[in-house]
């Protein structure tokens, strides 16, 4: 960790400082959810965070690494789409990806204003893998598509949209009310996605155990 400043530790929280030109390896996996699946996924962790880095300890054991960095690095952490894939859809996926967590984080609307509110390195908002080991090919083409793109977002009257985002649809999306339980948005409305198909993702199989079928048919 070169260039790191000294640690500070308040309780259960252990806090390292900024790095001058170094970065955190980090490696681990995130506790197990609840599953009964035949073979449940459980993701692991293991890339190299810029910033100031926290630890805190929870009652269960667990550990909540938290990371404050500059939108910047932030964006260029972003691991939703191969970097190999065309210019146009990587700056579309960064406009995407900046407009979201801009309107999940507080965002006051003033330019250069700190974002406050945390926001989770997972699926369940965006995918932030760090500075990746190793680099896989072509990163900086996402790295490009990131400066080329500084200061878009997507509005919805004055204000970032929501641009939430999926890998695959099986070729028809759900309107935001339908999948989140809120107010129904004009920009996300439901559609037929015709070329969803050319995904691997597209169409799967999963194993479910008899006893889990019969609680959701019952549910039903």
């Amino acid at each position: 960790m070169p260039g790191a400043t000294p640690f500070e530790t308040s309780g259960q929280r252990i806090g390292i400082g900024s790095l001058r030109g170094g970065s955190f390896h980090v490696q681990g996996v995130y506790p197990w959810s609840p599953s009964r699946c035949v073979r449940p996924d459980r993701p692991s962790l293991d890339a190299r965070y810029p910033g100031a880095l926290s630890i805190r300890a929870a009652d269960d054991g667990t550990l909540t690494v938290t990371v404050t960095i500059s939108f910047r690095e932030y964006l260029e952490g972003i691991a939703e789409v191969p970097p190999t894939w065309p210019r146009a859809t990587l700056e579309a996926q960064v406009i995407a990806a900046r407009s979201y967590v801009l309107s999940r984080t507080g965002w006051s609307g003033v330019e250069g204003a700190a974002l406050d509110d945390p926001i989770c390195a997972t699926s369940d908002c965006q995918v932030y893998g760090g500075i990746p080991r190793p680099a896989p090919p072509g990163i900086e083409r996402w790295y490009r598509a990131v400066r080329d793109t500084q200061g878009q977002v997507l509005l919805f009257g004055d204000r970032p949209a929501d641009t939430v985002y999926s890998s695959t649809s099986n070729g028809r999306t759900y309107g935001n009310e339908d999948v989140f339980g809120s107010s129904p948005l004009p920009y996300l409305r439901p559609i037929v996605e015709r070329h969803d198909g050319a995904s691997p993702l597209s169409r799967w199989r999963v194993e479910l155990p008899f006893d889990d079928l019969a609680t959701m048919l019952r549910a039903a």
